[in-house]
């Protein structure tokens, strides 16, 4: 960690983990309490997540080497927040 970069890029990848592991974690549960769903119906709620997690992965990891990081966190923040404003 002696590079900005890389203490950045730890600590929010560590923000990022702490944010998606409540949700893989506890959807499924408000799918089955209080919508009253299935097991399968809580699978159903985080299989996009699951699915595209690892191949966004492996997309951003080849974009990463192509185009740098600058413009992958400009694009994904954007993203993020755009779907972020089609949610609310």
């Amino acid at each position: 960690f002696t590079t900005r970069f890389m203490g950045t890029a730890s600590a929010l990848a560590c923000v990022i983990g702490a944010t998606m592991m409540p949700v893989v974690s506890y959807l499924p549960l408000v799918v089955q309490g209080l919508r009253g769903g299935d097991p399968l119906a809580a699978g159903f709620a985080i299989m996009p997540m699951m699915v595209t997690w690892p191949i966004s992965s492996v997309i951003a990891g080849k974009q990463l080497v192509r185009f740098g990081a600058r413009p992958l966190v400009l694009v994904g923040s954007a993203l993020v927040a755009g779907s972020g404003l089609l949610l609310g």
